[in-house]
């Protein structure tokens, strides 16, 4: 009777042991897979906001001026047009600093910013090029940040120039 008693706790200890490492590897399992569903959910904002940059970016490329390229990207009053000087309207083709922000939704449809789900700034700094005949670049660093998340790091930032003309045109 001992001996059958001892086999009867052997196999619920067998079976206890069997529970937890079926357990064990649910638990493994759910949390590799859940890490996967933010991995993805991440990827897919990093791609959006990647997507909003290069936008921004050809239309950094075909504007003239900071005013042109606010229109490019959806004009008032979904675009806000900061210049370095206020007392000023900012012309089609200037050549003073100017920050252009602009606000998208999910879809990566320019909206108002109360209801965006991204904001992308963009800079328009002129440089002279003396060397070359006095040729004019404007340079941009277009930021692209998760809305609510504009100060800290961005989701994607990306450096990019284009030829605006002569000086003194």
């Amino acid at each position: 009777m001992k001996n059958r008693h001892e086999h009867v706790t052997a196999f619920y200890m067998e079976t206890i042991l069997l529970i937890l490492c079926f357990v064990a590897v649910i638990l493994v399992l759910t949390n590799v897979f859940g890490l996967g569903r933010l991995e993805t959910a991440k990827a897919g904002e990093l791609t959006d906001a990647v997507r909003l940059a290069e936008s921004a970016a050809e239309c950094f490329a075909a504007a003239e001026g900071p005013a042109e390229l606010a229109d490019l990207l959806g004009g008032e009053p979904l675009v806000t047009l900061a210049s370095a000087s206020s007392q000023h309207p900012v012309p089609k083709r200037d050549c003073l600093p100017a920050m252009i922000f602009a606000c998208y939704d999910e879809d990566l449809s320019p909206v108002p910013e109360e209801g965006s789900c991204y904001r992308v700034s963009i800079s328009w700094e002129p440089e002279s090029r003396t060397g070359s005949g006095g040729s004019v670049l404007a340079s941009s660093v277009i930021s692209v940040y998760r809305t609510g998340k504009t100060e800290g790091d961005p989701i994607y930032q990306l450096e990019t120039k284009v030829y605006i003309g002569e000086e003194g045109q």
